[in-house]
Formats: C-alpha cells, structure tokens, sequence
C-alpha cells in the first residue's frame, strides 16, 4: 500500500494521548495503545495482502526482514540501556528474559503490577504486537476468507478477557494477553480486508455506543488504574477497536491528521513511545515545581527521540532496501 501521511498524524495522535497519561494529565489517556494496535493490524494486514502473490519463503523472509529493522534495534536498545541503569542502582534484573523473548507481557500480568527493576511496564504493547507478527503473516497467506477470522477474534476477545477475570480475578491477565488484545488488532485488520463503507458505518456507531456504556459505568477518574476499570468495563477495548477502526480506514480524508507537526511526531512516536517513560522518570528526579516538571519531562522525551531517529532508527531502516522477496513489503507507513 501507498505511504498515508494522515496514518503518521493518528500515530502522533496516539503517543500524545499515552505521554499525557503518563504525565498524570489525562487518565484515560492510555487508549492511545488501542489505537496503536488497531493502526498495527490494518497496515500489517494491508502489507501482507498486497505481497501474498510470490511464494512462501519469499513472502515471510520479506516481512520479518522489515519488522526486525524497525522494531528489534530500538527496543533492544533501550532494554539495554535500562538494564545497565538498573544494575548500576544496585537493582536486580531478574525477570529481564521475558522482556527479551518479548513475553514482558505474560510477566506483567502474571506478577501484576510489578515488574523487573528499570523503566521497562510500558513495553507489554511491543510484545503483544510481536506475537501477533507471528501468527498473522501465516493466517493471510494460507487462508482467503481472513474477513471472518478477524470478525471472530473480535467477538472472542471480550469473552476471553472475561474468562480470565472470573477464573483469576487478575484484571492485569484480563487484559495484557495477546488473545485478549485481539480485537483492537483484527479490527484494523478487518477495515483492511472489507471495502464497505455500512460496516465502517456500524463499527463506528457500535464502538461509540460501548465506550458512552463504560465511561457512563466507570468515572473517567477510575480509568486511570487497572483494577478499577476493568472488572466493570473491559469491554472499552473493544468500544476503542469499534470507533477507531473507520477513523484508521478513512484517515487519509482528515485534514486535521495531515498538520506538519502532528505527522513528524508520528513519524518518531516509536523512539517516544520507547524513551518517554525514562525520560520523565529522569525529571522526577529533580523535584520541579508543577507545569515546570512536566514541559522539562516533554522537552527530554522530544530530544531523546529525535536524536533516536536521526542517529540509530533511519540509518538502520535503509538497510530495508536490501530485503530478499516482494518489494511490495516496503510500501507503507510501517
């Protein structure tokens, strides 16, 4: 698929929503991450469909030669950076294997909430996301009706995170599983697959009536923590999937999406979404007074990302140029 500046304007959306979350300043401001993964699962999808034709070894070789260049060099990294941060405070960095097989999820929700020393919780989504890269490129090269498998795991999700929850009682398991995420994901793979603008249109209404049900059930203040909102309104996850979906579809025709600045912070919201978290761990540090804190935590977060791409992601995402197979691999926002 062709390269959609409006797609880096949601992904620059989506990082401001989860930084002012984590600055304090917007408590549900995590669903960000939902709109991520629905941005993952139609551009992954749409990627995939358009470089099925060639064979097999070509078609998987193709697509985790990108995926590895975008994601493996900077999270690596920055697992690095915290384990030597963290070894230097005298802190353990036990439990750090999981994050390095990308499993960081399981951990987190199996010892909810705590997890290895460092600033490490925030990458439960990147290992979500690698364990769908797993299994979607397979389901899309082999099966052709891929429409009703992304309908079923939509419909699924919300009964598996509730499963979890009656059986565990661990709101975190609930919802950090990649078979509990699957909806977010399988509904941007859906728009991908189904060109009809009634289901956009149903989508849409549906997932805006279920997020008005959880935060009608639930106070917006609530939502700012896991055990407060999740028994009672999992299913926001798949009102976010619903409403997000159509947006994601038809970004391309909002203007607001295309602003300059918007789209450059899309285009290095990996590094943000990656460093931001250290980087306002740094500023608590330093006991600034209100306002001050959160504009210095901003400012370092910007900066660390910026130099992230210019320095360490670009140079290393030409090297995407080389891929063996479909140079079909390469043409998306991806």
């Amino acid at each position: 698929m062709k390269y959609v500046l409006e797609l880096d304007g949601l992904r620059g959306a989506a990082i401001l929503s989860v930084m002012a979350f984590h600055l304090g300043l917007f408590p549900i401001g995590w669903i960000g991450v939902p709109l991520f993964f629905v941005l993952s699962g139609y551009l992954i999808t749409s990627i995939l469909i358009g470089a099925r034709r060639g064979t097999l070894k070509a078609y998987l070789i193709g697509f985790y030669w990108r995926r590895t260049l975008r994601i493996f060099p900077l999270y690596y990294a920055y697992l690095l950076v915290n384990a030597l941060l963290t070894l230097k405070a005298g802190l353990s960095v036990s439990g750090y294997g999981w994050f390095v097989a990308y499993l960081g999820n399981y951990r987190i929700a199996a010892l909810a909430p705590t997890v290895p020393g460092g600033i490490i919780g925030h990458l439960w989504s990147l290992a979500v996301e690698e364990q769908f890269y797993l299994l979607w490129p397979l389901a899309i090269f082999f099966i052709r009706r891929m429409w009703i498998v992304a309908a079923v795991a939509i419909i699924l999700a919300p009964v598996v995170r509730e499963i979890l929850l009656f059986s565990t009682g661990n709101s975190y398991l609930a919802i950090l599983t990649l078979p509990s995420c699957m909806d977010m994901l399988a509904a941007g793979a859906l728009v991908a697959l189904v060109e009809n603008r009634r289901l956009l249109t149903m989508m849409g209404s549906s997932g805006f009536a279920i997020c008005v049900w959880c935060l009608w059930k639930v106070p917006i203040a609530d939502f700012s923590s896991v055990p407060l909102w999740v028994p009672q309104a999992h299913i926001m996850f798949t009102g976010l999937a619903l409403l997000f979906a159509p947006l994601v579809k038809g970004a391309a025709h909002i203007k607001l999406l295309g602003n300059p600045q918007l789209v450059w912070v899309g285009k290095i919201s990996y590094g943000l979404y990656m460093w931001h978290m250290l980087a306002f761990a740094a500023v608590n540090k330093m006991h600034l007074p209100y306002g001050v804190h959160e504009a210095v935590g901003l400012m370092l977060a910007f900066g660390a990302a910026t130099l992230s791409w210019y320095l360490f992601e670009k140079p290393i995402l030409k090297m995407k140029a080389l891929v063996p197979g479909n140079p079909a691999h390469g043409a998306a926002n991806g």
